[in-house]
């Protein structure tokens, strides 16, 4: 199992800077969230709990990342390896035009990862690693070496599936394990 330490949040919606995450323990997943959980049985790959003392990640998910500090981890597919970016004047990565991610993220990878849970919405939302590794991004900046995971992102009253809690302090909200 790969582990690591996730630094931003990405999506068309957002750029926010989140803190990195533990192995084990409460995440505090529940501030902000008014939508249920999807009763479905366990996550495999895209969503399952990791970290000491829990299943590996499997070979469809291979990254292990927290995104709360002290938080429980998830595993998640690569969906973005090697990727350039330059950030805008507010530090943050343009979805479309100048700056924007080359290639662009692959949310394929983040679906066809997604298996066991019924609802919420897999995108290829986190940034993982960058050169340089600057946390938050920095204004006018280029960035290469970008590589991404997955999330499964809660908005419009979007269920989160079995294990996990709508975070709304994350970008536009994110379900993170319970």
């Amino acid at each position: 199992m790969r582990s690591r330490l996730s630094v931003m949040l990405f999506t068309s919606f957002v750029l926010a800077a989140c803190s990195g995450g533990g192995k084990g323990g409460n995440n505090g997943a529940d501030a902000g969230s008014d939508a249920p959980a999807d009763m479905s049985p366990g996550l495999t790959g895209l969503g399952q709990k990791c970290g000491t003392g829990l299943p590996a990640c499997p070979a469809n998910a291979p990254e292990c990342f927290g995104l709360v500090q002290g938080g429980t981890a998830y595993c998640s597919p690569d969906c973005l390896v090697d990727g350039t970016a330059k950030t805008n004047a507010q530090g943050q990565i343009p979805a479309t035009g100048a700056g924007a991610l080359t290639p662009p993220p692959d949310n394929t990878k983040c679906t066809t990862g997604y298996t066991g849970g019924t609802v919420g919405m897999p995108v290829c939302a986190i940034i993982l690693t960058t050169t340089p590794m600057d946390n938050p991004l920095k204004p006018n900046t280029s960035y290469t070496a970008i590589n991404m995971g997955c999330a499964i992102v809660c908005t419009g009253g979007t269920m989160c599936p079995g294990g996990m809690t709508c975070n709304k302090n994350i970008g536009p909200g994110v379900c993170l394990p319970n």
